[in-house]
């Protein structure tokens, strides 16, 4: 967890901590934004798409989801992936996927601090 992501959802690290509880099989666990956007990457020959072309001739709604490693919000590991491998996580893992608002705060700027505030005031989002 970092601290300058504080609206991470309520109860994620927890999720993320119950997966490894719950599957000795698992290395880790760690959360995941949802997307159902189209993504692009900049090479040298112009832009690529880096989704699969017949997802992008679906409505949104029916899209699968694209998820965004966000391990500053929740990410639990076993004590051998972090000492013995020297790693933040390993496979085999699992993502505990959220979308929404929560997801959008990233603190680098003092104009970050501006929106979270404006993110808690206008969803009367609660921190925990």
């Amino acid at each position: 967890m970092q601290i300058i992501e504080p609206l991470r959802p309520i109860d994620i690290l927890d999720k993320c901590i119950e997966q490894l509880l719950n599957s000795r099989n698992l290395n880790s666990s760690f959360a995941g934004y949802e997307y159902k956007n189209n993504f692009w990457m900049k090479n040298k020959k112009g832009y690529k798409l880096i989704v699969p072309k017949e997802e992008t001739k679906k409505p949104r709604q029916y899209r699968k989801k694209i998820l965004r490693e966000d391990c500053g919000a929740a990410l639990a590991s076993r004590k051998s992936v972090l000492f013995k491998k020297n790693k933040l996580y390993s496979k085999p893992f699992e993502i505990i996927s959220y979308s929404g608002v929560r997801g959008l705060l990233d603190i680098h700027y003092p104009d970050d601090i501006k929106l979270g505030e404006t993110l808690v005031k206008k969803f009367k989002l609660q921190l925990k």
